[in-house]
């Protein structure tokens, strides 16, 4: 994400970056796409880190959780809101902690300015912002080969200030496993079943 946002921002300082995973259940796709503007013209006006927040439907050891805090915006069309912490992955207890206090999952759909993000970059995240320099003079492989392994949540998101979410209008789940793909089939059959 660090060299997509600087190629990006490189070609144009106010472009806006989404990040989306393959192996998402989303419908409606029209509430998505609708969210996902509304989300991109935020994220310029306000110079945030934007993530999606899912309504939990069940404690996750393998979400992070956004626990929710001011509201920036909310309209009939989004609710977008700063985030007090953002935390990967807990165990069994602190997800169903997290769920009894209305903590929102991280769908990890990410957006944000570009520019935005390595400005975030370089201010928390130290072992990736010193291999900026190597992105300005051309040496891409050498940043791959050098930067720490690390996801975004972690090396930046966690660590920031500057974290907002919008709170889903659609369906969401993460079908990312042999498991949860069979759950998201079996609520879908049951649902075609009773419609």
């Amino acid at each position: 994400l660090v060299w997509a946002a600087w190629e990006l921002a490189k070609r144009d300082p106010d472009a806006v970056l989404i990040s989306l995973h393959a192996d998402h259940m989303i419908r409606p796709e029209s509430a998505f796409v609708e969210l996902l503007h509304t989300t991109a013209e935020l994220a310029r006006q306000e110079g945030l880190l934007f993530t999606v927040a899912v309504r939990p439907t069940r404690p996750e050891i393998g979400y992070g959780y956004i626990k929710p805090g001011e509201v920036i915006r909310e309209t009939s069309a989004v609710r977008a809101f700063r985030v007090v912490s953002f935390r990967e992955k807990p165990n069994e207890e602190t997800a169903e902690a997290y769920v009894r206090a209305g903590h929102l999952w991280n769908s990890g759909i990410f957006v944000w300015k570009a520019s935005t993000f390595l400005d975030e970059v370089r201010n928390v995240a130290p072992e990736l912002a010193g291999l900026l320099h190597l992105l300005e003079d051309g040496m891409v492989n050498e940043f791959f080969d050098r930067a720490p392994v690390s996801t975004v949540d972690v090396a930046v998101l966690e660590r920031s200030k500057r974290v907002a979410s919008v709170a889903a209008t659609f369906e969401w789940d993460d079908i990312g496993s042999w498991e949860a793909l069979m759950d998201y089939l079996r609520i879908s059959m049951a649902r075609q079943e009773t419609d």
